[in-house]
């Protein structure tokens, strides 16, 4: 009789308690790993921009020292498109500056951005426009601003970024349209490529 009963509690399934505790204790992991998941893919609109921002200024610097002359890789914000645009072209006729209907676009040299992500300006939350309408990359390697007064801003750049509370700086800064996520670059002028990124999440 003893061993009878013993054997009927050694079987029992879950109590309705045991149940809801199990079931707490996944929900909790369930959240635990969404909140780690969206933390590795938060803002990756702009970190996405900034790896093609990186790229159009290696793929202008190498034709130039290619073909010996200069590339424009020049920035924009088609509206109509909802996103940022990059496009790269050849000094074609070697005259030394950009000229629109002239220089030729270079084949695969329009790169869009990522949907509703753009180059900082007014019309995104930004106080003013933070990236040059174009950088010219020359055979010898470094990279020249147009208009001219944007240069690199190493110095005010490391130090921005080591404060507690860093703001918005950089050659040119990528945003994405009503989200906080901004990606700062900074770019070496003498080397003609991106020295640093930073990511601030801002709203």
């Amino acid at each position: 009789m003893i061993s009878t009963m013993q054997s009927r509690n050694s079987k029992r399934g879950f109590t309705l308690i045991e149940l809801l505790v199990v079931m707490i204790i996944a929900l909790m992991l369930m959240f635990m790993a969404l909140m780690m998941f969206n933390e590795m893919f938060r803002g990756q609109e702009v970190r996405t921009a900034g790896r093609l921002v990186e790229q159009a200024l290696a793929d202008g610097r190498q034709l130039s020292a290619e073909k010996g002359t200069q590339f424009y890789v020049r920035f924009s914000n088609a509206i109509t498109a909802d996103r940022g645009t990059i496009q790269i072209f050849a000094d074609t006729n070697r005259s030394g500056g950009y000229e629109s209907g002239t220089d030729q676009l270079v084949p695969g040299g329009q790169i869009d951005l990522p949907k509703f992500c753009y180059f900082g300006d007014t019309a995104y939350g930004l106080a003013s426009k933070m990236y040059p309408d174009m950088v010219t990359l020359v055979p010898t390697g470094y990279a020249k601003y147009t208009p001219a007064a944007y240069g690199v801003q190493r110095g005010p750049f490391d130090a921005n970024f080591n404060l507690a509370s860093p703001s918005i700086l950089g050659d040119i800064v990528l945003v994405v349209k009503s989200k906080p996520h901004k990606l700062c670059l900074d770019i070496d002028t003498m080397a003609g490529k991106v020295r640093r990124q930073e990511y601030l999440h801002i709203p």
